[in-house]
């Protein structure tokens, strides 16, 4: 059975299983890497992004996966699975272009850019670049769903933008700044493309009289017929002067609705 977007139930719920694998990978991958850092007592900080330092370049493929402790690891995990998420089952068509430029670009925007003789560590400025993508692509495109999604992370997520300015000093807002830069320039670039989210959407019907909202919109075979019916002639009671009365014409309105093929 359908629902009134055009999806069946079904069909959102794969879609929805489908979005959640790589930022889940990622989580898992994250985790993974925690977990060696504490059974083998060692750090992984040599693994993180350090400014124009050529060892340091290993960091932008490694850099987000290592983090600073439990807290740091625990809270990113729960933004990038939601942020993931939204990002594959919104703009399906787009979104492992935009993950991989977020992803690897962010880091390297970091390497060049930010302050040196530091390891800037976690995924937090691909999670910014998600966040930002998702807000300003939401309020660039005319559909309603992702412009209550950008709302949505307005209203939980609102705080984020002062992450992008200096404070503290173990905290790299270097790369949460290179990450909303990201995300605001890809929501940019890919402002006219096909999301995947009108896969949602109900297709459209050609235009016709509007009975009761879009669902009752009329195919071009429906019609509606207007005519005068005349009802049979009645007799009346023979009167004495043996007159007649016949009954006056009956206007009449006739629809006739063909059903509708799905």
């Amino acid at each position: 059975m359908s629902n009134y977007s055009g999806a069946t139930s079904k069909e959102i719920l794969k879609s929805l299983k489908t979005a959640m694998v790589l930022p889940i990978f990622t989580i898992l991958v994250m985790i993974l890497v925690y977990l060696t850092e504490i059974l083998t007592n060692s750090s992984f900080s040599a693994f993180g992004v350090i400014p124009r330092n050529v060892n340091g370049l290993i960091g932008i493929i490694t850099g987000p996966l290592v983090h600073g402790g439990f807290e740091h690891l625990l809270n990113n995990a729960v933004s990038l699975l939601l942020f993931g998420t939204a990002l594959f089952f919104f703009y399906r068509n787009i979104a492992i272009k935009a993950w991989l430029v977020i992803y690897f670009a962010s880091s390297a925007l970091v390497w060049l850019f930010a302050r040196g003789g530091a390891s800037h560590v976690g995924i937090s400025g691909v999670i910014y670049g998600l966040g930002f993508f998702l807000f300003f692509s939401g309020t660039l495109r005319k559909n309603r769903r992702l412009a209550v999604l950008s709302l949505l992370l307005t209203l939980f997520y609102g705080s984020m933008i002062w992450g992008v300015l200096p404070g503290d000093p173990k905290i790299s807002w270097e790369a949460h700044l290179m990450g909303a830069i990201l995300g605001v320039g890809l929501a940019i670039y890919f402002r006219n493309s096909a999301t995947g989210i009108e896969y949602f959407d109900p297709p459209k019907r050609p235009d016709g009289p509007d009975l009761i909202g879009d669902e009752w919109k009329m195919q071009e075979s429906e019609s509606i017929n207007f005519g005068i019916s005349y009802p049979p002639q009645e007799k009346m009671e023979e009167t004495e002067d043996q007159t007649q009365n016949i009954s006056q014409p009956r206007t009449t309105i006739h629809y006739v609705f063909k059903p509708k093929e799905d």
